[in-house]
């Protein structure tokens, strides 16, 4: 009976550590002057690609956070439907 109490004791405070240590969720910024164009272009990874034919307005268009998800949904909901 000492022992199984013993091993739950020492299993919650092993749980309690390895809960307090994780960090929290990090956002991160992602519209640092990014252009934007439909569709799969592989000449696009060349640094010197001319992009001025580029979109750089779609989170003024539709209002949308910056954020990973938010990027994904706008390009795909909003910015190849037009």
């Amino acid at each position: 009976m000492i022992k199984d109490f013993l091993f739950v004791i020492t299993a919650l405070c092993l749980l309690q550590v390895s809960l307090f240590s994780q960090e929290g969720r990090k956002r991160e910024l992602v519209d640092h002057q990014w252009k934007f164009a439909p569709g799969d272009l592989p000449e696009a990874r060349e640094p010197d690609l001319d992009d001025s034919g580029w979109r750089g307005d779609l989170f003024e268009r539709t209002g949308e956070t910056t954020d990973l998800i938010n990027v994904y949904d706008a390009l795909n909901k909003k910015y190849l439907q037009e």
